[in-house]
């Protein structure tokens, strides 16, 4: 592919982080994190469970609003359901899972930590998929791993028993990709795009009768925007897919980063300490390391016909 189009996938990609650390600050703001995670921001203080149903009910009536007009019952066709309400689930779990660390974390330590997906992904598909990873590949892996202790160290802003919420995001987000990986090699991506959105709304739905609370005009704005920047970022993410292959983005990614700092200073008048954002270098170094060596062994295998 000419270089024209790499970049404008990787425009669509950046543009999808902004929308997902957008989503993250307004989800910090919903369900009035601690004052150890936001600063002086003002918070509008709704229930978890409430800004998850709103995050995944706006999604499933904008895809409802997109394909079924077009499509009609061929919007739920899959050939995997039961596979697409597991993709749901996992989705799900990781957006509650999520949420509730945004509510005790900082925001770029809690993006830095989720940051490591993509590198547990790629070890997860050795073992199940049976890709293959290169000596240095593994070496980088190691090397985020590092910075991730780092940024979870004793001393450190997000050392204790709220660190088990980004930890429990970052395995269900892990197996939600791999997951996704496997699916998208037959499915259609906007109908697994509304199948996340209907399973996310049905199981946060059971909760309502339990968080439901009366919304102001700001909880209520605050409550939509969740979903619209839930769903404008995973649209834009499929649009950067299909534009160019994972190989070539995979170093995009790690660009949520430094937009979650700079999200954490200019909303939240936050900025993490030295050795902390050394960890978040680290961790990103690593994890843009792993996805060039991807991409240089994509590009080898695709000019000589085998891996070198």
């Amino acid at each position: 592919m000419n270089q024209a189009a790499k970049l404008v996938a990787g425009a669509f990609l950046v543009s999808s982080s902004v929308c997902f650390v957008a989503l993250d600050i307004a989800s910090q703001i919903a369900v009035g994190a601690t004052a150890g995670a936001v600063g002086t921001a003002v918070t509008v203080g709704v229930s978890v469970w409430l800004a998850v149903f709103a995050r995944y009910a706006v999604q499933a009536a904008s895809m409802a609003a997109v394909l079924l007009p077009t499509r009609g019952k061929a919007s739920f066709a899959t050939a995997h359901p039961k596979f697409q309400i597991a993709r749901g689930l996992l989705l799900t779990a990781t957006s509650i899972m999520g949420i509730h660390g945004l509510k005790y974390l900082p925001l770029a330590e809690f993006t830095a930590i989720v940051m490591l997906v993509p590198l547990l992904v790629s070890v997860l598909a050795v073992r199940f998929l049976h890709e293959v990873m290169r000596p240095a590949q593994w070496a980088w892996l190691v090397l985020s791993f590092v910075g991730a202790l780092v940024v979870v160290r004793p001393s450190g802003a997000v050392f204790g028993w709220a660190l088990l919420f980004p930890l429990c995001s970052l395995c269900f987000f892990t197996c939600f990709q791999l997951l996704t990986r496997k699916l998208a090699l037959t499915e259609d991506p906007l109908v697994m795009h509304f199948y996340t959105g209907l399973v996310g709304t049905a199981v946060a739905a059971l909760s309502l009768p339990f968080v439901w609370q009366a919304l102001s005009w700001g909880q209520f704005a605050t409550l939509v925007s969740l979903g619209v920047f839930g769903t404008v970022g995973h649209y834009l993410l499929i649009q950067a897919f299909r534009r160019a292959p994972a190989s070539t983005l995979a170093p995009f990614i790690y660009m949520q980063v430094p937009l979650a700092v700079l999200g954490g200073w200019l909303v939240f008048s936050r900025v993490p300490d030295l050795v902390t954002g050394l960890g978040i270098a680290l961790i990103v170094a690593g994890g843009v390391a792993s996805a060039l060596q991807s991409a240089s062994k994509v590009a080898a295998k695709d000019i000589h016909g085998t891996v070198v």
